[in-house]
């Protein structure tokens, strides 16, 4: 998955200044991301309803993405 894909499914979420990273594990076939600014300046400060991203992560997770033959 890309940067541009999670994007994507942040969908109306997204704002300027967010920031993602993706970091390849290979040897255990993980991709992680984390979205710099999605949480304001932290936990105790977020005005997010969902101030540690537990649900956001769900909804992700739920998301239905191609997966490459590679991979399988």
């Amino acid at each position: 998955m890309t940067r541009e894909r999670m994007r994507e499914l942040i969908g109306e979420d997204w704002k300027k200044g967010f920031f993602i990273e993706r970091v390849e594990f290979e040897g255990i076939r993980a991709v992680h991301f984390v979205i710099y600014g999605i949480l304001g300046r932290g936990v105790s400060s977020s005005s997010r309803l969902d101030g540690f991203g537990k649900g956001f992560v769900d909804y992700v997770r739920d998301k239905v993405v191609g997966v490459p033959v590679g991979l399988v």
